[in-house]
């Protein structure tokens, strides 16, 4: 597929951008606490600048004090920020991008922990986020003025640190969102009512900036539609950007939800890709301007049909540039299967919501990446790895670009390990992508792979290696109960790679994520499944992902069990104890989604036999995922 359309220059306002893929806002945590740019966000910018985009859309960045959305947020308050800024413009410079700050009051979802107060907004609606600390405070018409005046000031002080653009945050649920949707706005003076006047507020940031800055390029972000009742429709979204077209803003970006409904703001993988594009298509029929859409815009192919089929100018892409800052440069020269896929599994989001900077599952180098160069290594040596899982995968890739010989065992007929059974529950196929870049990887850079063989001491005196890196996964944690033997008992790994079949009626045991893709998966195919837990469940409702696999496993018609205790598995079913009563609890099959327990049984054969010797992944963590792989795997091979 060509890609002519990505890589077509267009003008927002006077300023023009070398081709249509822009890096979308995305909050980091790298500030300081006091809002100002640091060394770690300019390096983190600077990779994706390198990348090839042609513009860089900067995290949200607080006008006014009261509106930080987060500890660490990004600020342009003060005259005092500015150097830092210029710092930032002049080093995204350097890399021939262009650079947009996005200026935001984060209103009603202000972090408490941030601000030390109640926030503020159009009306006193609270964000469900925060509960009773968020019930904001309704704005008077003089703090609205001293509003107002905070952007515009806040706009100079963005032309002045050299930035090329502004982008103001209309949407997602925070302050001038408030005024603009009825779901916000329930003032009866001249910013409350019709649209219009909802409208007030931003007409007179957007006046103040003109009046100050002259033709200096404006785009406003807003929401296509909240996805919730009452709120913005997409064709009042449509009013809306045809407003901001007449006030002389030079370009819409499209996005869509609140925190309310903060699966369509960061769309989950169980969403299609550009999943907001027919927002932006209808808006783009309303105005004469470019428009841009974001949501979930992560292949090439996505993008380039969104833009072909004039259902936006440009696309802003957040997630995927995470995962790989080279993406536009990679699509741009035909290299699409060096492209690191991202998953969507939306830990980089999560990790805002624990107050914690952003980091990537499969991308080991963000927020680090001035730490984390590659560089050859000054002695050349011969390293084995046992273990084709993620841990594995990423030591290898990244000890042979260090230009070590490197050999991968792998006991199974394939790669990936968990990565590979990650892959198989519903809407969890981009795992595939993610193990076929490994293969690709690996085979560009001359690693012997060896399948089918499970590395032992003996094994390891044949191949002399001067490092062995174990990485031998973890396995299935198996309760000491009675009945546990028997054969209409199985493991989540053994049904997922189909090792055991599992009868009509399943019980599955287990309160956390793999219990519930295991419950997902086996309903597709038609069972009939019941979940038991000693405990209440462990699903993350914060990630939509894991939101959206609860929803659709009790739509299906699936039990849960809390509180419930298997005591013995008989070959009828299980017995188990709820509120102090034995129950008896007809299955065909019980399948164990209890967690996993390390397998260091390799490395424990081989400590003192071996000159250099690592253990890395879920062989070394109970708990570990594939982001805790990956990482052990990249900083191991980085320093051997």
């Amino acid at each position: 597929m060509m890609f002519e359309k990505l890589f077509e220059p267009i003008f927002i306002g006077d300023l023009r951008l070398e081709n249509r893929i822009v890096m979308a806002p995305m909050a980091t945590h790298f500030a300081s606490k006091q809002g100002a740019v640091t060394q770690r966000l300019i390096d983190y910018l600077v990779e994706r600048a390198k990348g090839g985009v042609g513009m860089i859309v900067t995290e949200s960045c607080y006008v006014h004090p009261d509106g930080k959305g987060g500890p660490r947020r990004l600020g342009i308050y003060s005259d005092e920020l500015i150097e830092g800024h210029k710092k930032l413009t002049s080093a995204i410079h350097e890399c021939k991008t262009r650079i947009a700050l996005q200026l935001h009051h984060a209103g009603r979802q202000a972090s408490p922990l941030a601000i030390y107060k109640y926030p503020v907004s159009a009306s006193s609606i609270p964000c469900i986020a925060w509960g009773v600390k968020s019930f904001p405070q309704t704005l008077t018409i003089e703090e609205i003025d001293t509003l107002v005046e905070s952007f515009v000031k806040a706009a100079v002080r963005a032309s002045e640190a050299g930035y090329d653009a502004i982008q103001i945050l209309a949407g997602h649920g925070y302050l001038l969102w408030s005024f603009l949707s009825p779901l916000g706005n329930r003032r009866k003076d001249i910013y409350g009512g019709s649209l219009e006047n909802r409208m007030l507020f931003l007409k007179r940031i957007i006046t103040g900036i003109r009046k100050e800055l002259g033709d200096f390029p404006i785009m406003v972000r807003i929401n296509g539609t909240d996805y919730m009742p009452g709120g913005i429709t997409v064709d009042e979204a449509a009013k809306i950007a045809k407003a901001l077209e007449d006030m002389g803003v030079n370009a819409i970006n499209v996005s869509a939800g609140t925190r309310e409904s903060h699966e369509y703001q960061v769309p989950p993988r169980a969403f299609p890709e550009g999943c907001n594009a027919h927002l932006s298509e209808a808006i783009k029929k309303a105005v004469k301007i470019p428009v841009s859409i974001a949501g979930r815009i992560r292949s090439p192919a996505t993008a380039e049909r969104i833009i072909q089929e004039g259902k936006a100018d440009f696309v802003e892409i957040g997630r995927a540039l995470l995962c790989d800052p080279e993406w536009p440069k990679k699509v741009k020269e035909g290299r699409l299967d060096d492209i690191l896929p991202c998953v969507s599994c939306i830990r980089c989001d999560e990790r805002l919501f624990a107050n914690k900077s952003i980091r990537c599952t499969l991308n080991a180098t963000v927020g680090m990446e001035r730490r984390a160069k590659i560089r050859p290594a000054k002695l050349i040596k011969k390293v084995l790895i046992a273990g084709g899982g993620p841990a594995g995968l990423e030591a290898a890739r990244v000890a042979a670009l260090r230009g070590h010989k490197v050999i991968l065992c792998e006991k199974e007929d394939h790669l990936g390990g968990q990565l590979w059974l990650a892959s198989i529950p519903p809407f969890k196929k981009e795992f595939k992508e993610v193990l076929s870049y490994y293969e690709t990887q690996l085979k560009k850079l001359n690693v012997t792979i060896n399948l089918n063989c499970e590395v032992t001491p003996e094994v390891v005196k044949q191949i002399t290696p001067d490092v062995v890196i174990v990485a031998t996964g973890s396995v299935p944690f198996v309760p000491n109960i009675p009945g546990i033997e028997r054969e209409n008992v199985v493991t989540f790994s053994d049904v997922l790679s189909g090792k055991r079949e599992v009868g009509e009626k399943v019980v599955i045991w287990g309160s956390g994520l793999v219990a519930f893709e295991t419950a997902d998966y086996l309903s597709e195919i038609g069972k009939k499944i019941t979940i038991v837990t000693r405990r209440e469940v462990r699903m993350k409702t914060e990630n939509s992902n894991e939101k959206l696999l609860m929803q659709r496993v009790l739509e299906k018609g699936t039990k849960i069990l809390i509180y419930t205790n298997v005591l013995e598995v008989t070959k009828d079913g299980i017995i188990v104890e709820r509120g102090g009563n034995k129950e008896f609890i007809e299955t065909d099959t019980l399948v164990l989604c209890l967690g996993t327990q390390p397998d260091m049984k390799l490395y424990e054969e081989l400590k003192g036999k071996v000159k250099e010797l690592y253990a890395i992944g879920t062989c070394i963590r109970k708990r570990g995922t594939a982001f805790e792989a990956i990482q052990d795997g990249f900083w191991t091979a980085r320093k051997i």
